[in-house]
């Protein structure tokens, strides 16, 4: 966090209002387009994410919308693209995302639901989802981020299991344009292998990765000495960013959220999650903290049902769903019957009708990490402290061939 650098950054976002069903368009079917409030970032954050704070800002607005674009400093269809590389200066600030006309086609606003904290789901210990854990398990080995071994692990959903397989659909099929379409929400290309507490943080949007480059970013943007072509997908800590010396006390948390460092990606990435779902999941967190409550009622009054079939948007995307967010805290007072709920939820999620409350509700309790025990910390800390002690080991034998060579 730089606190010589105050002011807030409002972004507004260039998106078409659909036309509704019955609603005769316009003589040149056209669509309605309309300025909408989508971000309200503070300055002192900026260079948590980024070395280039402006081009990470075009890269998630780019995010919410689904498609890229260019920022500008004003909301004429002539204004001059900003130059990116251009210092943070104190002071409030707003910029304006011009969409790009060749991708009008793909843009889907991002769900402002998506944003819900437990909206990610799945746990090593739910019988549900056991079964699908063998493939992620061989796949990734270890926990992505921390190196943790699989048994101090989860199996976690980036978009979660309540969302269901016409979401997924809908989201991948439109963002990608159809090259990255993902029809089944269990899909493995839709999870990945985590420890305990990188699941708690990505549960509640205090995670996620970014995925470098991008249309907007090179990965020597997210640090200098990284080189810029490089594919690279960074776990960002947004807990770190707003407490920092909190992040800082907690060594357990920093280990296993290691902030601004790479996830292992396998050889083979063909079943690995795709970019459509990385980006959607990024920009649901930067939301979470940062987003604009016009923009997320924007979406809701007229782009909701692009991703809900079956007259299910409301409960997914506004009333209960959002109540529920607010409610997450005091839901963690009935943990002691998360084995309970788990066996309960494990029918509902069989089950084609159901209030999505409820499944909700269930599913929030795989998204909860066990209780932080004392035996459980120390186990992993000392796996921590032996894999630093045989890089460590590995490094100085390292150094000694390269001196003897030269």
């Amino acid at each position: 966090m730089d606190d010589s650098v105050t002011g807030v950054i409002d972004v507004f976002l260039l998106s078409p209002r659909p036309h509704i069903e019955g609603e005769q368009p316009g003589a040149d079917n056209e669509l309605e387009w309309v300025w909408v409030h989508g971000l309200s970032i503070p300055k002192t954050h900026l260079y948590e994410f980024s070395v280039k704070p402006y081009k990470w800002i075009r890269f998630v607005a780019g995010a919410l919308l689904g498609v890229e674009g260019i920022l500008c400093d004003s909301l004429d269809n002539n204004a001059i693209e900003i130059d990116y590389d251009r210092p943070l200066i104190p002071a409030d600030s707003s910029l304006y995302f011009h969409t790009d006309p060749t991708e009008h086609e793909r843009i889907l606003p991002l769900d402002p639901s998506l944003a819900c904290s437990s909206t990610i789901t799945g746990s090593s210990t739910s019988l549900h989802f056991q079964r699908f854990m063998g493939d992620i398990v061989t796949r990734d080995v270890r926990c992505v981020a921390s190196n943790l071994v699989a048994d101090e692990c989860e199996v976690v959903h980036l978009i979660g299991h309540s969302k269901g397989h016409d979401y997924i659909r809908a989201l991948t099929a439109t963002r990608s344009g159809g090259s990255e379409t993902i029809d089944d929400i269990n899909d493995t290309r839709n999870k990945i292998l985590v420890n305990h507490s990188l699941h708690t943080c990505l549960a509640q949007r205090q995670a996620a990765f970014l995925l470098t480059p991008n249309f907007a970013m090179s990965t020597s943007d997210v640090g200098t000495v990284l080189p810029p072509d490089v594919n690279r997908w960074t776990v960002h800590d947004f807990k770190r960013a707003f407490h920092p010396q909190e992040v800082v006390e907690d060594r357990i948390h920093s280990l296993c959220v290691p902030h601004k460092q790479p996830l292992r990606v396998p050889a083979d990435e063909s079943q690995w999650p795709p970019r459509v779902i990385f980006d959607a999941v990024y920009a649901s967190t930067v939301a979470r903290h940062f987003g604009h409550e016009d923009f997320a009622a924007f979406v809701r009054n007229h782009w909701q049902c692009r991703y809900y079939s079956g007259g299910r948007a409301n409960a997914h995307g506004g009333g209960k769903a959002e109540l529920y967010c607010q409610r997450t805290q005091k839901d963690k007072t009935m943990t002691e019957h998360k084995e309970q709920r788990e066996g309960r939820s494990n029918e509902r999620h069989d089950r084609e009708e159901m209030d999505p409350l409820d499944m909700i509700f269930s599913i929030s309790q795989f998204a909860r990490a066990p209780p932080k025990a004392e035996r459980h910390e120390r186990q992993v800390t000392e796996q921590m402290t032996v894999e630093a002690a045989k890089h460590a080991e590995l490094d100085q034998k390292v150094n000694s061939w390269l001196g003897a060579v030269r």
